[in-house]
């Protein structure tokens, strides 16, 4: 993952990979090196989001209905 462009990360368009070029963050290590740098740059949910896929881990949920019949 460490080598891995951001704009392969899935949702990473290409605004905000010419964003992340401006700090100088073009591969997911740039963005666990330079955390900092985009926690201030960014909302909260944008920097997790970032942070999360450049460690390569997937948001995994499951929602259940309320009406399930068991």
């Amino acid at each position: 993952m460490r080598e891995l462009p951001v704009r392969k990360i899935p949702g990473c368009g290409r605004m905000l990979e010419l964003t992340l070029s401006s700090l100088d963050i073009y591969r997911c290590s740039d963005i666990i090196d330079k955390a900092p740098e985009i926690l201030v740059s960014f909302r909260e949910r944008t920097y997790s989001w970032l942070f999360t896929a450049a460690l390569g881990i997937s948001r995994n949920f499951h929602e259940e209905d309320d009406e399930d019949a068991c």
